[in-house]
């Protein structure tokens, strides 16, 4: 059997001492988390968070009318300031207007809103690739690329100590008259 504290009588007005709303074992008598304030919850700021949402409901609706791109099931597209469903249509766009914005201006707004939205959708123009820049020492360079692609297949193969050192002296003058032409 496992004991459990007694509720605290709620304070007139108010949520019931201990901090939790409905009381209970888990209540702390100082009003603060449960198990002495050790633990930060998110959960024992919701009351302010409560507060701000009844002040964003009180303030009213915002500033603002929406109006929708329809598409009748017939195909035929229009703009109506009522949700499309209520019209038999399947809604493509919606857009928000300033409030009391009259309807043709609205609609105005909804098409350049709906123009921006398409160029913004497209893909960005391809880049054209330009040829590089033909280098003064080509051909030279491409001998010396060889040249290492072929030292690199001989240093793989099985070889006495004395043929790798003398295959690696070979590569590392070959990269060396590489980078002075400044090959690519």
């Amino acid at each position: 059997m496992t004991p459990t504290a007694a509720a605290s009588p709620a304070p007139a007005g108010g949520p019931p001492q201990g901090g939790h709303p409905q009381g209970g074992p888990l209540a702390s008598p100082a009003g603060g988390p449960p198990s002495g304030g050790r633990h930060r919850t998110k959960g024992w700021r919701r009351p302010a968070a409560w507060a701000t949402l009844a002040l964003a409901a009180a303030a009213g609706p915002a500033a603002a009318d929406t109006i929708f791109l329809c598409r009748s099931y017939a195909g035929q597209q229009f703009w109506s300031n009522t949700h499309c469903h209520q019209q038999r249509a399947v809604i493509l766009r919606e857009t928000t207007v300033p409030n009391g914005t009259p309807f043709a201006q609205a609609v105005e707004m909804g098409r350049a809103a709906q123009a921006e939205g398409e160029r913004l959708a497209k893909a960005p123009p391809p880049v054209v690739a330009r040829p590089a820049p033909k280098h003064p020492h080509g051909a030279e360079c491409a001998a010396l690329a060889q040249h290492i692609q072929a030292l690199d297949a001989a240093a793989r193969q099985v070889q006495s100590a004395t043929s790798q050192d003398r295959l690696t002296l070979e590569r590392r003058h070959a990269r060396t008259r590489q980078f002075q032409l400044g090959c690519p």
